[in-house]
């Protein structure tokens, strides 16, 4: 590939493995559209649900690499295209267990970006993809302008504890969060947590008597899916930006999940 033209370049070790588990979330968000977001800050690549639930929206789930969570990362020129998520899978599945994973993107043409990945010194499968006719679904999310005054730190066990325990209750579940402890609660049944007992980790209420974050349940299996990359669940509140649950995933970056904010600050 001519690299005065390649404005992506991304190795991943150990490859195949952590990019298909960390994947993983993303595909469970069924049916979804997929928009990848490429800048000198890492890639994103987000699935937005082709079916909502107008009320209790799950906005986008989204897959982060960090630059520095992986092996090379050099960006030269934003790139923004709809993907095949189901396509990236497929190509996965070619890769060696333990080898490299490496994705390139390139201006071939006007308005048309190339992608290509495949083991270290295999062959690269390619696909093409409209650069600048992104899908209606797509969100533009720069969390980098986001500000999160509340912060919720659980371990994974718990968080998965309590969405299969409310799964198959509701479409949500509302989380109310003080100083002290985060209560999940549907209807009559609730599950709460103590920082006190170690079970939770609060920060930012200053003042605030109680806060609620709502998470959707739409896609529950994504939910679960993105804990078990995790040893914790953190949960964000903002009054102006989307709530957030986020899943630190060793050697690449994170899986986000947006919901709809309630404005209950």
């Amino acid at each position: 590939m001519d690299q005065e033209r390649c404005h992506l370049e991304l190795r991943i070790l150990p490859g195949r493995g952590a990019l298909k588990k960390a994947l993983s979330p993303l595909l469970k968000v069924s049916p979804a559209s997929c928009t990848a977001v490429c800048n000198p800050g890492g890639i994103s690549l987000q699935a937005f649900p082709v079916e909502q639930n107008d009320v209790f929206p799950l906005l986008s789930a989204v897959l982060r690499i960090h630059p520095s969570s992986v092996d090379r990362f050099r960006c030269t020129q934003s790139i923004t295209a709809d993907f095949n998520l189901d396509f990236l899978d497929f190509i996965l599945s070619f890769a060696p267990d333990e080898g490299n994973i490496n994705i390139v993107a390139a201006d071939y043409v006007d308005e048309e970006v190339n992608f290509a990945s495949g083991a270290s010194g295999g062959d690269f499968f390619r696909t093409r993809y409209l650069s600048n006719v992104l899908n209606e679904y797509f969100l533009e999310i720069d969390d980098s302008v986001f500000e999160y005054a509340v912060v919720v730190g659980i371990a994974s066990e718990d968080f998965r504890r309590i969405i299969w325990h409310f799964r198959d209750l509701s479409p949500f579940v509302e989380a109310f969060v003080t100083d002290e402890d985060v209560t999940f609660i549907f209807g009559p049944e609730e599950i709460v947590l103590k920082t006190e007992d170690g079970n939770c980790v609060i920060g930012g209420i200053n003042g605030y008597n109680r806060v609620k974050i709502r998470l959707s349940l739409h896609n529950p299996d994504s939910l679960l899916s993105a804990s078990e990359l995790s040893a914790s669940v953190w949960m964000l509140k903002s009054r102006d930006w989307p709530d957030m649950l986020s899943c630190p995933v060793r050697q690449l970056g994170n899986v986000v999940f947006y919901f709809k904010n309630e404005h209950t600050l």
